[in-house]
């Protein structure tokens, strides 16, 4: 472990474990090389591909029982139910994905509304609204991420004017 400028530079996972014992000496740090590993590929080529894997904060594993997972620290995630999902119409509807198309996009168990910005391979860029009350309005800085094509819902008509603060009610 190096020193710079008083903060230490972590190099390695023994520096790691050396450096969390000395700051916080009532942690239990626990240092497992990679000789120490037994490794087997055929356990994981058996492993079920778990969905959603990008929105997980943590996952829980006991013996004979699931895997649990968490969107944060303390909050579970229930089974995905796949059915719940709301597809685009049809598979049209997933190929003519255009920029300023708007949509309903799924994100963090929400939806929210936007504006397709760039399409790119199987994701969709969109620039999302933020909820205003029972309005929508534009974020000050733009909340803009790729979502796969399974999280971009539908297609919604564009907004309207709410009020003069910028604020817009969609129809349905």
């Amino acid at each position: 472990m190096s020193k710079k400028e008083s903060a230490p530079v972590v190099q390695s996972a023994s520096d790691f474990a050396a450096l969390v014992s000395t700051l916080m000496p009532k942690a239990k740090t626990i240092l497992i090389k990679e000789t120490e590993i037994t490794r087997s590929d055929d356990a994981w080529s058996q492993a079920d591909a778990v969905l959603g894997i990008k929105n997980i904060h943590m996952m829980k594993s006991t013996p004979n029982q699931e895997l649990l997972l968490f969107t944060n620290a303390q909050t579970p995630v229930t089974k995905p139910n796949p059915a719940a999902a709301m597809p685009l119409d049809n598979v049209e509807d997933m190929q003519t994905l255009k920029e300023n198309d708007w949509v309903l996009v799924k994100y963090d168990e929400k939806t929210y509304p936007g504006t397709v910005t760039a399409v790119v391979g199987s994701e969709v860029e969109v620039s999302v609204m933020e909820p205003a009350g029972k309005f929508w309005k534009w974020p000050v800085k733009a909340d803009k991420i790729f979502y796969t094509r399974d999280n971009v819902l539908q297609h919604i008509d564009p907004p309207e004017p709410a009020r003069t603060r910028g604020q817009y009610r969609f129809k349905s």
